[in-house]
């Protein structure tokens, strides 16, 4: 069932987005939870997640590719690479910049309504991909091609040199 859900929201998907937010008009301090469904489409196949607010989420995977939450609901974007089906990590900063790593040979960013072309690794990462992928801002990413670490200046990838072993 859907104990919990908010009021109207009768769904039969068995995930859910969930949020403690203040209740409108209650006493300081007094937090309800909200639950939004995730659509068994994208619950199932999602390999990577990443959200920076209760009203943008984004998620890579198969069989939709990626797909927008905007609060209440999903909304997919088959645009994305079908590299997503084999696995994928995605970051995002904002609505308007994810960087994805769907899978080798490099990566593609979201600008808020499409993504972009693709953006080599070093050639000999390329055939590895980044299996890790974090970002600050649409100029500072941090990835891992197998145990080397690499990072996005906003225009290219460069191995990051390390100082001793990386695992």
């Amino acid at each position: 069932g859907n104990a919990g859900a908010p009021a109207g929201a009768e769904h039969s998907y068995g995930s859910w987005i969930e949020e403690w937010s203040p209740r409108v008009g209650s006493t300081p301090g007094v937090l309800e939870r909200l639950r939004y469904p995730v659509p068994p489409v994208i619950a199932y196949g999602i390999v990577s997640l990443s959200c920076t607010s209760m009203t943008f989420c984004m998620a890579i995977g198969a069989p939709f590719g990626s797909a927008v939450f905007n609060g209440r609901d999903w909304v997919r974007h088959p645009g994305e690479t079908t590299a997503t089906d084999d696995g994928g990590v995605v970051s995002c900063v904002s609505p308007s910049f994810c960087m994805d790593a769907p899978a080798a040979p490099g990566t593609v960013s979201w600008n808020g309504s499409a993504w972009s072309t693709n953006y080599s690794l070093p050639s000999r990462f390329a055939p590895v991909g980044l299996s890790l992928l974090t970002c600050a801002s649409s100029e500072v990413c941090l990835g891992f091609g197998g145990n080397t670490p690499m990072s996005w200046n906003g225009r290219e990838w460069t191995v990051t040199p390390a100082s001793g072993d990386v695992y």
